[in-house]
């Protein structure tokens, strides 16, 4: 279906490193990158990245693959789906007629078209649609937001059944497959019935599900989003993302809010760089995400109970991955929602522009429940906050050790100096044992494969020079797999971690072609000289054996003929065999 130049464009559009990256916590180490494996229960990092080669392996399970099978696989996709995906993400062209074909396509395309059919149905004047309208107007919300979020109105059964009318190549069995509906008793059931309906686009812009709201609490859940699927996976969906990631990349800081009337609440007051979790926990994956555009993360969650400890989460996760944390504090008003109803957006900035670093918000919530008029209550919250200082320490987090500190000696009274104190105890980690002596390369070897990794053309040239050369047992073992296989991917497969670790750094360490072609020639002339003394050591062995002169005779006639051979080879010099 794809030809080839397709599959190498997308492969070479793709960084690797940043793909894998939305799924894994990786950590730079030597010319490569390394983290747990997702495709296994990884303890310790086993999974490697290559930048260069643009693959993956790990040591553990055995999975790798290029940047197409590891979404394919992370994603559980056909190899179709997976590309066309890809290729959408990453803005890549794939013709008209094979994107038609894919599952992927069919699905949003009748997503898109569904979406647009119910915001239709909200400027109907029907009585259901007057009263969704009201509903949104007491929000604050106006037309212009409304049209911008293309919010609809899915008044019942009879919306699916029109929708159907009036897309011919549309069926009930392709709705279901959507996620919008489902077959109760042999008839078709919308799943959103009399809901304002809510599109959730991908980060390219594509529509993958639907959010409902209902007006009265007397038709089920107050929000019901699209059933997981393929396509629509809300762990790893951030609502909004696909309109604010030019605002997030221009102002280099993102707001992160719960829900979607959340992020509709603060793009009708003027700000645009917003996206919500749908409702849900935030995820490691979402945060990967937000950290291709913008490490400046700013949590403005509910002020309940949950939406702090929510919060409290949140900017733990943010924090583990290296991103700088702020939090919005709004006793007053339950969420961005309500702030939008009572305040204005200048007053809504404002607010904003309060916020508290993570570090202090953590200090503050710990605070909470306890007494800190008291001595007692003090000692307490020094005690709760230790464990945090130390890490903050321990990971050279100064500017997060600092705020930390600042929030406890403001709500104390306690100088910083003291404070700074609890954090600045050892911490004892066990002596990692002797380690045995592994399998490595020799300097020569890693110059010879760094060759052969590189340059396609001087693959045999190189194989020939390992054939001669005495090996070690590392490269043996390694001359042993190319021979056979010259699959990068293979030779990582049937070798050890530590060797595999060390031939990924060789294959990623780049050579001029000129210093290999030289390399090469030197290499050459050795295993020439070599193969030319073996010879005439071994006709010397012969000569001393022969007893029949005229078989001795053409003996020393070789050997006569080999000496000037060796004697040319080295310039001229004397063999001095």
């Amino acid at each position: 279906m794809f030809d080839k130049d397709l599959i190498e464009k997308l492969k070479s559009s793709v960084d690797i490193v940043e793909l894998v990256g939305r799924y894994v916590n990786l950590q730079k180490s030597g010319s490569y990158y390394r983290g747990l494996c997702p495709f296994h229960n990884d303890t310790d990092p086993s999974f490697y990245v290559s930048p260069g080669k643009g693959f993956f392996h790990c040591f553990g399970c055995g999975a790798s693959g290029d940047v197409i099978s590891f979404y394919q696989k992370i994603e559980d996709l056909s190899f179709t789906d997976a590309v066309v995906q890809l290729a959408d993400m990453f803005n890549v062209n794939v013709p008209m007629h094979v994107f038609e074909e894919t599952a992927y396509h069919k699905t949003t395309k009748i997503l898109e078209n569904l979406a647009r059919y119910w915001h239709n149905e909200l400027f109907k004047k029907s009585e259901a649609s007057l009263n969704m309208i009201n509903y949104l107007k007491k929000r604050k919300i106006k037309e212009k937001t409304i049209r911008s979020f293309e919010l609809g109105l899915s008044s019942g059964d009879r919306t699916l059944d029109g929708f159907i009318r009036s897309n011919i190549k549309v069926d009930q069995n392709d709705l279901v497959k959507a996620g919008v509906a489902y077959i109760n008793n042999g008839k078709l059931i919308n799943r959103f019935e009399n809901r304002l309906t809510i599109p959730i686009r991908n980060k390219s812009g594509r529509v993958v599900g639907f959010g409902g709201r209902v007006i009265s609490d007397e038709n089920g859940p107050k929000y019901l989003n699209s059933p997981e699927s393929s396509i629509f996976k809300k762990s790893k969906l951030l609502f909004n993302l696909d309109r604010a990631k030019k605002s997030i990349s221009s102002l280099n800081y993102v707001i992160v809010v719960e829900g979607f009337f959340d992020v509709i609440s603060m793009y009708e007051a003027g700000i645009e760089n917003v996206v919500g979790t749908l409702g849900t926990s935030l995820t490691g994956i979402q945060l990967k995400l937000l950290k291709n555009i913008t490490e400046n993360i700013l949590f403005f969650f509910d002020s309940d109970e949950a939406g702090q400890k929510a919060t409290f989460r949140a900017v733990e996760m943010a924090e583990q991955l290296g991103l700088s944390t702020a939090v919005v504090q709004t006793p007053k008003f339950k969420d961005p929602g309500e702030l939008l109803l009572k305040k204005e957006p200048k007053d809504i900035r404002d607010i904003l522009n309060q916020a508290i670093p993570g570090a202090a918000f953590k200090v503050h919530h710990f605070s909470r429940n306890l007494n800190l008029k008291n001595d007692q209550g003090k000692k307490k919250l020094l005690q709760i906050t230790e464990p945090y200082l130390r890490k903050y320490h321990d990971q050279g987090d100064n500017p997060g050790l600092q705020i930390a500190v600042k929030a406890i000696s403001e709500l104390t009274g306690y100088a910083e100096d003291s404070i700074n104190v609890t954090s600045r105890r050892k911490s004892f980690r066990k002596a990692a044992a002797p380690g045995f002596s592994k399998k490595k390369l020799k300097p020569g070897e890693k110059e010879l494969l760094k060759i052969y990794f590189s340059f396609l053309e001087y693959k045999s040239r190189v194989l020939k020079i390992l054939e001669l050369l005495p090996l070690s047992s590392a490269c043996m073992e390694i001359y042993k797999i190319i021979k056979k296989n010259d699959d990068f991917e293979l030779l990582l497969k049937n070798v050890e971690e530590d060797l595999g670790r060390e031939l990924m750094n060789t294959a990623e360490t780049p050579m001029s072609k000129n210093l290999a072609k030289v390399i090469l020639n030197d290499l050459e002339k050795c295993t020439e000289k070599m193969l030319i003394k073996e010879q005439i050591r071994e006709l010397d062995r012969k000569i001393s054996q022969v007893s029949n002169e005229k078989v001795k005779t053409s003996l020393l006639m070789k050997r006569v003929q080999l000496s000037r051979l060796l004697l040319k080879s080295q310039g001229g010099e004397n063999n001095g065999s």
